[in-house]
């Protein structure tokens, strides 16, 4: 969503002029009113001049979405026939993790990891297994940082830092990024569109690190998850974690298959758009 700037100047700029309404104008121009005319032409052809912020950043404007630019999302595995939901877990990699990387393996589920750049290379190993394991890894930026409220400069280094680092320990390029406090603007989603991003939020929110219990997160989840459900956790609870020992295969009697944020959204639909945010399918 892009902030449209309202300016107060008609077509040309011009209000008719009172005094010749109506009176017959002279054929004759002089050579000073005509590089008048032509400099005033300029002037209305030039682009406005950029605004910025308080940071001195630029304000962006609207421009056109492009389809992130990666290899194409494979679906093997998912059967049209059943509904789909996505499992997203927030805040990682932490000393949690592993063990809900056991509960996934143990029942066949993908699920898609937005993990905090800090964090990654202190938890190499999680980090190489997740990606062994095909698990999607996506960017909840270097220090969980409120891109609402940053610099240009530093939502590009929260995003670029923590690309690279993913890139570095698993070989894996990061293509979706999750705002944290699912809070973003424009000058955010610009940022985005620039590195080849689209934002991902959620429609089910199991409100874990509240509760901080398993049962909580069991009934939250269970009482709104639908089909094309991003299901929003974070495995840095221990509760959470354990959680899944029941959530998980709860919803597969349900008749729920799981998949990644980018099978998910792209299943059907295409490739997704830089700078854009998606909740759900």
């Amino acid at each position: 969503m892009f902030v449209t700037f309202l300016g107060g100047c008609s077509a040309d700029g011009k209000t008719p002029d009172k005094e010749t309404s109506g009176k017959k104008v002279s054929a004759e121009v002089t050579d000073e009113e005509t590089i008048q005319k032509e400099t005033e032409t300029e002037k209305e052809t030039l682009p406005p001049e950029p605004e910025t912020d308080e940071f001195g950043s630029t304000i962006p404007t609207t421009m056109p979405k492009q389809k992130l630019k990666r290899k194409p999302v494979s679906y093997a595995g998912i059967d049209p026939s059943k509904p789909m939901i996505a499992l997203t877990f927030d805040d990682g990699p932490c000393a949690n993790t592993p063990r809900l990387l056991d509960i996934l393996n143990k029942h066949g589920v993908k699920a898609t990891f937005f993990v905090v750049g800090k964090y990654v290379e202190d938890n190499a190993s999680t980090m190489k297994r997740m990606a062994k394991e095909g698990h999607e890894i996506a960017s909840h930026t270097w220090s969980h940082a409120n891109l609402s409220t940053s610099s240009r400069e530093t939502i590009e280094k929260e995003l670029k830092s923590t690309n690279a680092i993913v890139k570095k320990i698993t070989g894996q390029t990061i293509h979706l990024a999750r705002p944290p406090y699912g809070s973003s603007n424009e000058l955010a989603q610009q940022v985005a569109a620039e590195l080849g991003l689209s934002y991902i939020l959620w429609s089910v929110d199991t409100r874990d690190w509240e509760s901080r219990n398993a049962t909580a997160v069991y009934n939250m989840t269970m009482n709104y998850v639908g089909n094309g459900s991003i299901i929003l956790c974070h495995d840095l609870h221990s509760t959470t974690v354990d959680a899944m020992e029941s959530v998980i295969p709860a919803l597969i009697n349900s008749g729920y298959q799981f998949v990644t944020v980018s099978q998910l959204l792209t299943y059907n639909r295409g490739e997704l758009e830089a700078g854009e945010i998606y909740s759900n399918r």
